[in-house]
C-alpha cells in the first residue's frame, strides 16, 4: 500500500508507546516556554502521534485568536499540557502531546512564517511598556494582526510565556487511554472520538495509516467540514463493518453509535488476516483512483470499498473498476438514489445501496449472481442483474443526509 509516511508520523515511536508498561505511571513537572516548544516542534522531539488523539483543526477561528489574547493577558491561565515521554531504538528521547494539540498548533501557526491574524472582536491586552504603541490606561488594540504585525514587547511576551507541562512516565495504553479521557471530560469527545477510543490504540493507529493511503489522501471527496469531523475515519469504520457484516456480522446500521459498538465488538477480534485484506483493497482503489474523483462522496465511499472486495475476487483490473465508478455515478440509478435519503444510515438503506450497486456491477461486466458473491449477509437479499435501473435526473434535498444535487448525477473525474 502506498502510504506517505510524512504524512502517518513515526510509527516506531508509537510501536514503542504500545510495547511500554507494567510500571506505575509517573508524572513531572516542568515550565517551558513558548520558544521552547517552537523548537521541540521544528526539531521532530514534540510528536503528535498518540492514535487516540483528536486532530489538529478543532476550534473556531475566535477560539483560537482567544487563545493568542490570554499569552498576552498576563492574568487569564492557559491550561497546562501533557506529554508523554518515550525513547527509540537509539536512545532518543521524545514526546507525544497526550493533551495540548490544539493550543500548541494554535500558536505554532500564529508565530510561524504563514500565521493567522487575530480575530476583530479579541479584547485590548494590557500596557507593555515603552516600544508597545500601547496608550497608557487603555491598553494596545491586537485584533486583527498577525505576529509580525504586534511590536517587538508583544512579540516577545508571547515566546517567553511560560506553559507548564506534565510530563508522563512508566505508563501502560490503558492508563494513558484513561488519563486523555479524563483530561477532556469538560470538554465532550465527539462520536468519532469516543469510537476511536472504543477502537483501542493499536488498532486505531493501523487505521490512521490507512487514512493517509493515496486513495483517502488523493481520490476521496471530502468537504472541509467532513475533514475537521474527521468523517474519513468514519467511513473507513463504515467499510470495515460492511466488511464484516458480509461475514456475518449482525448490526442495525452504520451510525456512529452503531460504529462505537462495531469498535467495541472489534477491538480484539480483527486478525492480520482481516488487516492484510483491507491492505489490499486500499492499495487496489488507490491504483484504481489516481486523482479526486467527485462522486467518492461521504454517502458512497464505503459502497466503494465494499465492491472493491468483490472486484477482486472476480479479476477485474483497477483501470476497469474506476472506468465502472465513475460510469455508475455519472448515471446515479433509481435504485441507488432511493435510499440515500433521510435515514440513510439505516442497515436496510445501507444494502439497497450496496445491492444497487452490485446489480449495475454485474450488468457493466456481464457478470451472473452465481459467478460473484453478494456483498450483504442475508438469504433475501439475492437481485435479478438482468433488469436495468431507470436514471433518476432530479433527486430533492432531505434532512440528516448528505445533499444529492441535480449536478451530482453528471459528474465525471
Amino acid at each position: 500500500m502506498n502510504i506517505d509516511h510524512t504524512r502517518s508520523g513515526n510509527s516506531y515511536i508509537f510501536a514503542v508507546l504500545l510495547k511500554k508498561g507494567g510500571g506505575s505511571m509517573h508524572k513531572s513537572s516542568i515550565q517551558m516556554s513558548v520558544a521552547q516548544l517552537k523548537k521541540w516542534h521544528d526539531k521532530g522531539i514534540l510528536r503528535y502521534d498518540l492514535a487516540f488523539q483528536r486532530s489538529s483543526g478543532q476550534w473556531t477561528f475566535l477560539q483560537e485568536s482567544l487563545l493568542i489574547h490570554s499569552l498576552l493577558s498576563r492574568v487569564l491561565p492557559v491550561p497546562a499540557l501533557y506529554f508523554v515521554k518515550s525513547q527509540d531504538e537509539s536512545g532518543e528521547t521524545s514526546y507525544s502531546v497526550l493533551d495540548g494539540l490544539q493550543r500548541l498548533t494554535t500558536i505554532f501557526r500564529y508565530i510561524g512564517d504563514k500565521g493567522f491574524r487575530l480575530h476583530n472582536d479579541v479584547p485590548k491586552v494590557g500596557d507593555f511598556g515603552e516600544g508597545s504603541n500601547s496608550t497608557a490606561g487603555e491598553g494596545y488594540d491586537i485584533a486583527g494582526k498577525g505576529f509580525k504585525d504586534l511590536p517587538e514587547p508583544l512579540q516577545s511576551a508571547i515566546e517567553n510565556y511560560k506553559l507548564t507541562v506534565y510530563c508522563l512516565e512508566d505508563y501502560d495504553m490503558e492508563q494513558l487511554e484513561d488519563c486523555f479521557a479524563r483530561l477532556n471530560a469538560s470538554t465532550p469527545l465527539t462520536t468519532v472520538q469516543k469510537a476511536r477510543t472504543a477502537l483501542g490504540s493499536e488498532l486505531s493507529a493501523v487505521l490512521k495509516v490507512w487514512n493517509k493511503s493515496d486513495f483517502f489522501w488523493q481520490a476521496c471527496n471530502f468537504t472541509s467540514a467532513q475533514k475537521k469531523r474527521e468523517s474519513d475515519f468514519e467511513v473507513l469504520l463504515q467499510a470495515m463493518l460492511l466488511l464484516e457484516a458480509r461475514k456475518g456480522y449482525d448490526y442495525k446500521g452504520i451510525s456512529m453509535a452503531d460504529l462505537t459498538l462495531f469498535c467495541k465488538w472489534i477491538r480484539n477480534r480483527y486478525s492480520e488476516d482481516d488487516q492484510k485484506t483491507m491492505e489490499d483493497l486500499l492499495e487496489y482503489l488507490s491504483d484504481a483512483f489516481t486523482e479526486r474523483v467527485k462522486s467518492l462522496r461521504k454517502t458512497n465511499i464505503p459502497m466503494v470499498i465494499v465492491l472493491s472486495k468483490l472486484a477482486m475476487e472476480v479479476n477485474v483490473v483497477p483501470e476497469d473498476f474506476h472506468d465502472f465508478i465513475i460510469n455508475y455515478f455519472n448515471s446515479y440509478p433509481a435504485d441507488y438514489i432511493e435510499n440515500m435519503g433521510s435515514g440513510n444510515v439505516k442497515r436496510s438503506k445501507t444494502e439497497g445501496r450496496l445491492v444497487a450497486l452490485y446489480r449495475g456491477f454485474l450488468r457493466y461486466f456481464n457478470l451472473k449472481e452465481t459467478e460473484v458473491l453478494s456483498p450483504v449477509y442475508v438469504e433475501n437479499s439475492q437481485v435479478e442483474a438482468d433488469s436495468p435501473s431507470p436514471v433518476v435526473e432530479k433527486v430533492e434535498e432531505s434532512e440528516n443526509t448528505e445533499v444529492v444535487d441535480e449536478s451530482l448525477l453528471h459528474e465525471t473525474q
